[in-house]
């Protein structure tokens, strides 16, 4: 597996991968909370807005087999954003091979910290990695209420 910086050619995939890893999770969500968190007719929006963002944060991408299999990234705070793994590629490690690259990155820079905000798939990934749970959220996402839980890791 190759682990390298986002480039701007990565945009088409990544979001590709967002979306399938999401709708792979069915079992886990309703139609509706489905919808409010991968919206394939606001897949243009979210381009737009993640071509400005992700070149913004230390993203990195997993490649496997020679295709964009994963991606993550992380703020200079220490804040997880983003972690998904295209759902042909999970249980290989690729999730936790990505955060203990930035957790080197966040060393690096002289973070004590790091935070995320987790998926209930995406808990167990962070809770074996030593992420702590702080506390369930409610979130609200075009009117409609899903969950994650606030999760932090010293360093």
């Amino acid at each position: 597996m190759i682990i390298r910086q986002y480039e701007s050619s990565d945009l088409i995939s990544i979001v590709d991968i967002f979306f399938n890893a999401i709708h792979s999770i069915y079992s886990h969500y309703s139609v509706e909370q489905l919808k409010a968190w991968g919206n394939l007719d606001r897949k243009d929006e979210l381009m737009s807005k993640w071509k400005y963002e992700l070149p913004s944060t230390y993203t990195l991408v997993a490649i496997l087999d020679d295709h964009i299999v994963g991606f993550s990234n992380i703020n200079n705070d220490g804040y997880i954003d983003l972690m998904y793994v295209s759902p042909d590629y999970q249980n290989k490690r690729i999730a936790t091979t990505l955060l203990k690259r930035l957790e080197n990155h966040a060393s690096k820079i002289g973070l004590k910290e790091l935070t995320a905000n987790a998926s209930a798939i995406a808990k167990s990934m962070f809770i074996k990695q030593g992420f702590k749970i702080i506390s369930k959220q409610s979130v609200i996402r075009y009117n409609v209420e899903l969950y994650n839980y606030k999760m932090y890791k010293k360093l």
